[in-house]
């Protein structure tokens, strides 16, 4: 009987209890608010992102680096999204080099009714094509294409995550100028939308330090001698180079140069930061040679950075470049401004496509991002990066060191 009653006196307490604990909680609800994350209870849905980039053809090995870096994120979404119980789908597209593979892939992605992003590939005439179709569907862009003129078109579902040519051709010619004392310089350009932007403000700099230059030659990516233009030019006594060409076209004309013997400074463009195209020429024919970008995580020592570079070596069994780096910030911040829209939009359920496409659009336009690379601030062309670093060979080994920092 005593064993009775006591379980019917602790009966009534937990009940009481509980009583008194939802009643707190309500109370609670109505001074804070409701949770800003959307509980897992809710439906799960999926959204789409696009990954554009070219694995095939002369940008193949800037490409990889772009798509490694979009992985490395994606397969890592906040933890909010899995609160909330969204997933981020995606797919990888080839685009080759092309114009006509980037918009085939991008009116491909179109038929996905939960497309929200579409990460466009880092070679400048692609996406220049696919400019007017994001603007007419109305779906945010990212990009890590350097060419400048991307963010002269009005376009206002554009951003750009890597610096563009006016400011990584400024680093180049300030650092040749004032550190290399380079006052006659030969410019190597390439034929692609890339090399015209990038000679456009290396002319421009070098007006502006009183440089002449002695020559601009433009090369056609699928040039595979460059002997007879090294001869040529030699015969006009220069004094260093300055090259904006993709990774094989850089490769090819610094191995060449020093087969010949020419050991004038070579300051490169972004190309040459990257491991793979130092591991395409010896330790001795990296002597002298520099290269600006936005990031070296490899030489990087920024504990954040260096465990970003140990994750990549696990995952892709390489090192990561800048344009990984780049890819790598643009998707997290992407998802960082899904996860807000997520947060502000308390029922998901009524949150259309176009809604939260729209929101992205204003988060990545608005809100400041600290990356691995850099701080992240869009300005009112879609220009998110406005930092660069010069990195230079000792050619003793591959490794490179980072010489100078240019920010705004």
């Amino acid at each position: 009987m005593f064993k009775k009653l006591a379980f019917m006196i602790m009966g009534e307490y937990v009940v009481n209890f509980s009583r008194l604990f939802l009643f707190a909680l309500v109370s609670l609800t109505l001074v804070f608010g409701s949770p800003a994350v959307i509980q897992a209870d809710q439906p799960k849905k999926n959204l789409y992102i696009g990954i554009l980039v070219p694995l095939t053809g002369f940008l193949a090995l800037e490409g990889e680096s772009q798509r490694n870096g979009a992985l490395l994120a994606l397969e890592n979404p906040p933890a909010v999204l899995r609160q909330a119980n969204i997933s981020i789908e995606y797919e990888v597209f080839d685009t080759g080099t092309t114009p006509e593979g980037a918009t085939l892939a991008f009116n491909r992605l179109l038929r996905r009714d939960n497309l929200v992003a579409i990460s466009g590939p880092i070679l400048g005439t692609q996406m220049l094509a696919l400019l007017p179709l994001a603007q007419k569907s109305e779906i945010p862009l990212t990009t890590i294409s350097g060419t400048s003129s991307l963010t002269e078109q009005g376009n206002r579902w554009l951003f750009r995550f890597f610096p563009n040519d006016s400011v990584v051709k400024k680093a180049q010619t300030l650092y040749a100028a004032n550190f290399r004392k380079v006052q006659r310089p030969i410019i190597f350009y390439q034929t692609t939308a890339y090399g015209q932007s990038g000679l456009q403000y290396l002319q421009q700099y070098l007006a502006d330090l009183k440089i002449d230059p002695i020559e601009s030659i433009s090369i056609d990516p699928n040039i595979r001698d460059l002997a007879p233009i090294l001869l040529r030019v030699m015969q006009k006594n220069p004094d260093g180079f300055l090259l904006q060409l993709h990774a094989p076209s850089t490769a090819l004309l610094i191995q060449q140069a020093r087969q010949l013997n020419i050991e004038l400074p070579i300051i490169a463009g972004s190309a040459m930061h990257q491991p793979s195209t130092a591991k395409l020429l010896s330790a001795a024919e990296l002597k002298n040679v520099c290269a600006e970008t936005s990031a070296a995580p490899v030489v990087d020592s920024n504990p954040t950075m260096r465990a970003f570079v140990v994750h990549y070596q696990q995952r892709f069994g390489k090192e990561p470049d800048a344009f990984a780096v780049a890819q790598y910030d643009a998707m997290n911040m992407l998802m960082q401004e899904i996860a807000r829209a997520v947060e502000n939009h308390h029922d998901q359920a009524l949150m259309t496509i176009a809604t939260l496409r729209n929101q992205l659009r204003l988060g990545l336009s608005q809100q400041p991002f600290n990356g691995l690379a850099m701080h992240y601030q869009a300005d009112t062309k879609g220009n998110m990066a406005h930092s660069a670093i010069i990195i230079c060979y000792n050619g003793y080994n591959h490794q490179s060191e980072i010489v100078e920092r240019y920010n705004p």
